[in-house]
């Protein structure tokens, strides 16, 4: 048995940052002049996969008015701020260093609601101002800091939450730069789960001696690498209780780091050349080919099959992998003429032929963008016909406008069967995806399943509520069916499905659901080497343990272990609704009132901030300070008290134009499509076939898959003449559906029942066509433009050299 793997390539970025700004009694807004960045320090805790990052910025007021600062924070995407806190010191007295307790009394912020009144301090001797507010932007976080005195430095301290990535065999952060001041001088303290261990610490992929590192303006990676002993995954569990009757889990996931084995003998690459992958272009088509090539051992032989309805080789041979071989193969699938059809089970059948007594193992890489039409995967893997051990299955997808393949269960079953990679490519992002492309042949864990380890032998583990650090792709599908039938018995039926991606999260794993809850709880179906994925839920049972199966070259059984504790709870809490405690969609009133109190509860012992709560550190000045500070503690109504006004926020970005919503090929475009190219070929194939069969008729039903302009399957039945309904099914391949511009049309794909009755009336045959609503038909020889014009018979008198026949 070998091993397959799946692997998604998308980016991340943190929410962007305005500059930060100071302003004062008659000073207006303005860029940092008198407020100066005195320093910074950060100190990352990862235990197991969660980091807990703390920041400490330090401020110097050296003007001479006290001056208040507006600060957005950047933060990675995805963190959960869970804690702020200010300090203040004079900043004349001396600092030996930036440590905790050097920076003077520090006052920790309070959760509070993000809906709240402020009010300008007018005696200051009952309540002084509240020095810091933190709250949640749509896109990241701001802080407020009330005003500075001249000469007073105040540290702004802020932590937060997130799950690294887990890719090439290493924990990986991605830290925003921090442009607005001096460089943050860093450290990362690493505690792992059981059964790794932390072989190396690297910022910016330079090695960071003791964890420390230096952070500036510009973004920086940091990286623990783990060495994991043996072959198999190893799973870990971290469990935080949110109040006596719910708990939170997290699942994280990790798979050794190990290298492909190369060495196969032949390399044939199976290239979609169907009228979709237009969208992509042959030039990229070519790139990826020549960049598998080059990560290919030398001595590796190439040749290709280039398919649509049909599918050829283009060397006809296997030749040395040398720049005319390359180049050879380039010529072929550029000059290849894209057709509708897309027949990669008689593609895979050639491959069968071309790899018949092959020596030692060979490869088959398909590179297509997976419009595979209803394509069973069943019927790939017998198509290939051959034995484990003789091939390995690689499917390149290439996804053009940010869409994802329709297709990918089907390519996989192929690649389960006899081992291989599944990578899923978007073409925007190409020059980026291809500096990976020697690792794209690495081994994997197939068919992963979490079960528990108690209880109910092999029952899949609760619903989840978030997920991280894995591509994670929402198909949604909207179906119209419409059938309509007049008394002529034409039925036209349209099926118009719509999938749609959301990805989010930066790991490059993916692969079927190894197991769902009632919520659709889900992790993938393939962990590729040196990849990991991690999982939070919200549960009320005692937390179980689990037990992670799955098989690579042998089935494995993988109890998860503890892990350090570490914050679940901010980051379950952040993607939970009322829905995922109740488990249901749809929930009564009672249930919904008693989930959203139960969150409630929960995020009031666990705050983080969101639209919907803050961090408030309150004043502690004044006679009424300290007993104000117990009633906000306790849950009372909290007002915010100002010195400064705050000043009108940046005007608010230009709302988000919604992706395209799903638009199928609409009917009218269909009724023309048929009437204007399928109807004329039509009509000739049924002259043609009055021929010989001059009392052929009936009704002829074309169920066609339409999707990203190609007609990427056909079929044609109903009539018992199988010449007549092959040239039907040549004129339903040679349609012509208009190409979709992703900017405004979804990625749809339109499934098509349409119905033609061919009949002979009197002298002539007549064809009933079938509109988009079938509530007439549609008489063929109204139709302008589309079957030729009856002409009349002319007679020709013989007695004159010409007879009576036209003269033009």
């Amino acid at each position: 048995m070998k091993r397959a793997l799946g692997l998604i390539l998308i980016s991340t970025a943190a929410a962007h940052a305005e500059p930060a700004v100071e302003y004062g009694a008659g000073a207006p807004p303005r860029a940092l002049q008198a407020i100066q960045p005195a320093g910074c320090d950060l100190a990352i805790d990862l235990h197991g996969a969660v980091a807990t990052v703390e920041t400490r910025e330090r401020l110097i007021n050296t003007g001479s008015i006290a001056l208040a600062v507006r600060e957005d924070l950047a933060i990675p995407t995805g963190a959960v701020l869970i804690g702020a806190a200010i300090a203040s010191r004079n900043a004349a007295t001396p600092s030996p260093n930036s440590s905790a307790g050097s920076a003077g009394p520090t006052v920790a912020a309070l959760p509070v609601p993000a809906a709240f009144s402020t009010t300008t301090i007018t005696d200051a001797d009952a309540l002084g101002p509240d020095p810091l507010l933190v709250q949640a932007l749509p896109d990241g976080y701001r802080a407020t800091l009330q005003p500075i005195e001249p000469g007073r430095e105040v540290t702004l301290i802020t932590r937060y939450a997130v799950t690294a990535e887990l890719t090439g065999g290493a924990l990986h952060l991605a830290l925003p730069g921090h442009p607005d001041g001096p460089a943050c001088h860093g450290i990362v303290r690493a505690t792992p789960g059981p059964g790794a261990r932390v072989t190396a610490i690297r910022a910016a992929n330079l090695d960071a001696p003791h964890g420390a590192f230096t952070l500036g303006a510009a973004p920086l990676s940091i990286d623990v690498a783990l060495d994991i002993p043996g072959a198999t995954p190893i799973a870990w569990t971290q469990t935080e209780r949110l109040d006596a009757e719910w708990s939170a889990t997290l699942i994280t996931v990790l798979a050794p780091e190990r290298r492909a084995r190369t060495g196969a003998a032949r390399a044939l690459f199976v290239i979609d050349g169907s009228r979709s992958m237009e969208l992509v272009g042959s030039p990229r088509v070519v790139q990826v080919m020549r960049a598998i090539a080059a990560a290919l051992p030398p001595t590796t032989e190439l040749d290709a099959i280039v398919y649509d309805r049909t599918a050829a080789r283009v060397l006809g041979e296997f030749r040395p992998s040398t720049p005319a071989t390359l180049d050879a193969l380039a010529a072929g699938i550029t000059h290849h003429a894209a057709g509708n059809g897309t027949d990669l089970a008689a593609a895979f059948a050639v491959a069968h032929t071309a790899l018949a007594g092959a020596r030692g193992p060979s490869l088959v890489i398909a590179l297509t963008d997976g419009v595979l039409g209803d394509t069973d995967g069943a019927a790939l893997t017998q198509a290939l016909d051959t034995t484990t051990t003789a091939v390995d299955v690689h499917a390149i997808l290439l996804d053009p406008g940010h869409t994802r393949s329709p297709s990918t269960d089907a390519l996989r079953a192929p690649i389960h069967h006899y081992g291989g990679t599944l990578v899923e490519l978007d073409t925007d992002d190409l020059d980026h995806a291809l500096a990976s492309v020697d690792d794209w042949l690495r081994p994997a864990a197939l068919e992963l399943a979490l079960t528990r380890s108690t209880g109910n032998r092999g029952a899949s583990v609760p619903p989840s509520t978030s997920s991280s650090n894995t591509s994670n792709t929402s198909n949604t599908s909207n179906t119209s069916n419409t059938s309509n039938t007049s008394n002529t018995s034409n039925t036209s039926n349209t099926s118009n499905t719509s999938n749609t991606s959301n990805t989010s999260g930066t790991s490059g794993t993916s692969g079927t659901s190894g197991t769902s809850g009632t919520s659709g709880f889900a992790i993938p179906g393939e962990l590729r080497a040196g990849r990991g994925f991690t999982r939070t839920y919200l549960h009320r049972e005692p937390a179980s343990g689990l037990i992670l199966t799955g098989h690579d070259e042998a089935v494995f059984r993988v109890p998860a272990r503890p892990a350090p504790a570490a914050p679940i709870a901010a980051l379950a809490l952040a993607a939970a609704t009322p829905e995922t405690l109740t488990g249901d969609d749809n929930p009564s009133a009672a249930a919904h009132l008693s989930a959203q109190r139960t969150l409630d509860h929960a995020r009031a012992a666990h705050p983080y901030a969101d639209p919907g709560h803050a961090f408030a550190a309150l004043a502690t000045t004044g006679k009424v300070a300290a007993s104000r500070r117990q009633m906000v503690a306790g849950g009372g109504p909290y007002e915010r008290t100002v010195a400064l006004a705050d000043p009108p926020a940046p005007s608010a970005p230009p709302p988000t134009v919604p992706g395209p919503a799903p638009s199928a090929i609409d009917k009218l475009t269909l009724e023309r499509l048929f009437r204007d190219q399928l109807s004329p070929r039509a009509y000739a194939c049924y002259q043609r076939a009055l021929g010989t069969s001059p009392r052929l008729a009936g009704t002829a039903t074309f169920d066609l898959h339409i999707g990203r302009g190609e007609v990427s399957q056909a079929q044609v039945s109903g009539l018992g003449d199988a010449t007549f309904a092959a040239c039907l099914l040549d004129a339903a391949y040679a349609l012509q559906p208009p190409l979709p511009d992703f900017t405004v049309n979804a990625d749809d794909q339109t499934i098509v029942h349409y119905p033609l009755s061919f009949t002979v009336r009197d002298d002539h045959p007549l064809i009933m066509a079938g509109d988009a609503d079938s509530s007439s038909p549609l008489d063929i020889d109204a139709i302008q433009g589309g079957v030729p014009a009856r002409r009349r018979p002319i007679h020709v008198d013989a007695s004159t050299p010409l007879g009576n026949l036209p003269r033009h």
